[in-house]
């Protein structure tokens, strides 16, 4: 079993959160962290769907998890 995550990474230089994940075919840019989520949310099952044989939504247990770092420069 494979565990699939979705990061959001800040770029100051362009202003938006963009994504680290081993979902495929996910990628996203978002100006807000709430908005970042929004999509993750209804994109990451669809890609799951779409791009890993065999995925079914049922395979999904129990709740996501979700997890702030904060770095300070």
């Amino acid at each position: 079993m494979t565990n699939y995550y979705v990061k959001a990474l800040w770029d100051s230089d362009a202003g938006v959160y963009f994504s680290e994940t081993n979902v495929p075919g996910l990628n996203i840019e978002a100006e807000t962290l709430h908005d970042f989520i929004a999509i993750a949310e209804e994109l990451a099952p669809q890609m799951l769907e779409a791009n890993v044989p065999g995925y079914s939504p049922d395979m999904l247990r129990g709740p996501a998890t979700a997890a702030l770092e904060l770095a300070v420069a």
